[in-house]
């Protein structure tokens, strides 16, 4: 089962003038510890607006807590960095599965050596001791040149693979877990912990999937994949909630005069997501806004897609939901997920829910076709009065070479 995915395009940069109020780049989209100047935006693996994340100072970490499975598969684009042109390599704890019951000692650690090579580790404290080695993978990484990395896990099978552009490259079996084969991680972490002093070495992280094996799809390894953003371009329906923005060198020069302005954050000039210079509100239960958006481009199988909404809840906590109405010419709309919560506070929170298959075709993938002529929302179902600034989907998409339906002009290989 699809149960995360990460962009990291819905972020303009770490200097963002409205990060203040948002509660760093994550929004709790993950948990964030600082240093966060250790976090940046760079050029994505397929570059134009894309994002990345790009870890340099030693010790920051975002963390993304689900719950816990006794199998994970994450899927990421990877490449090892120097950062301000410095030579040498990292060699770092990267990444790492977690378990919340075991706090402090990492199921397991994944490291970028000082070789171009990527280790496993169980056990230690996931940072100065990595714990005991699992295996080292052969493939050699060069430096600032992107490959697709998976990685699936099965804690009691007592098993860990690891596979660069589609290709396997470890088998593991028999390992010894530093829990045992009872403990299931239920955390990812992204972080940096070098040794030797390699702190300003670090990587750059893109199109990241994270599922579970749980369900009839997605369930195990995703494989190389692309994790397209999607922003509203219209507003779908009359709007119920009400629009705020800031007029004048701000994110308007004149106020804006549809909601999907107020939402849809694409002005990279002031910072992204911007805060409270624009967003929309209610305070009424069962208010809905509904927005287009465009046909994402069709390259490949879509294995999944997450709505998310950055919002925050100025008075007593409120809850939202996302929400698609799958086809347009019936007043019929489908809640994704269950409803997620607008934090009580001044910082602003992003959160997300997955959708595995189409809402017409239960069972099949989304098309293309279906997410550009759906229109996608949010609806309060009260009480309370939540924030919402940013509104958007992300879609993951497989990019091997096999048949896939676009939804509107038929099957091609890709």
């Amino acid at each position: 089962m699809l149960r995360f995915v990460e962009s990291f395009d819905w972020w303009g940069s770490a200097t963002n003038p409205n990060l203040g109020a948002l509660g760093g780049p994550s929004q709790l989209k993950y948990t964030f510890t600082d240093p966060f100047s250790g976090f940046r935006a760079a050029p994505g693996r397929y570059g134009g607006n894309a994002g990345a994340m790009n870890i340099i100072i030693s010790q920051p970490t975002l963390t993304k807590q689900l719950d816990a499975q006794p199998q994970w598969a994450a899927t990421f684009a990877f490449q090892p960095h120097n950062a301000f042109g410095l030579s040498g390599w990292g060699n770092g704890i990267f990444a790492r599965l977690d378990a919340s019951t075991a706090p402090g000692v990492p199921v397991l650690s994944v490291v970028i050596d000082n070789a171009g090579y990527m280790r496993f580790y169980t056990g230690g404290n996931g940072g100065t001791n990595r714990g005991t080695l699992i295996a080292t993978a052969p493939w050699l990484f060069a430096l600032d040149v992107w490959a697709a990395v998976d990685i699936t896990v099965d804690i009691p099978g007592r098993r860990l693979e690891c596979w660069v552009n589609d290709v396997q490259q470890l088998v593991v079996v028999g390992i010894v877990w530093a829990h045992g084969p009872a403990v299931y991680p239920d955390t990812w972490a992204w972080t940096w912990w070098p040794a030797g002093g390699n702190n300003n070495r670090g990587y750059v992280v893109d199109d990241f999937g994270l599922a579970d094996g749980q369900g009839p799809l997605n369930n195990g390894r995703l494989g190389p994949c692309r994790a397209v953003l999607v922003l509203p371009n219209s507003d779908a329906t009359e709007p119920q909630w009400t629009r705020h923005a800031t007029a004048g060198g701000g994110a308007f020069l004149a106020p804006p005069t549809a909601d999907y302005q107020c939402i849809d954050d694409a002005n990279p000039s002031i910072g992204y997501p911007d805060g409270d210079q624009s967003y929309i509100e209610t305070a009424m239960a069962g208010a809905i806004d509904l927005f287009g958006v465009p046909g994402p481009n069709c390259f490949g199988r879509n294995l999944g897609l997450a709505a998310n909404a950055c919002l925050k809840a100025p008075g007593v906590p409120a809850p939202v939901d996302l929400i698609c109405r799958a086809d347009p010419t019936i007043a019929t709309v489908t809640q994704i997920g269950g409803s997620v919560p607008a934090i009580l506070g001044a910082k602003y929170a992003t959160q997300q829910r997955v959708s595995e298959s189409s809402i017409l075709r239960p069972g099949q993938v989304w098309t293309d076709g279906e997410i550009g002529n759906a229109w996608w929302g949010l609806r309060c179902p009260g009480p309370g009065f939540p924030r919402v600034t940013q509104f958007f989907l992300e879609k993951l998409t497989s990019t091997r070479v096999q048949p896939f339906d676009c939804g509107q002009i038929g099957s091609y290989s890709f």
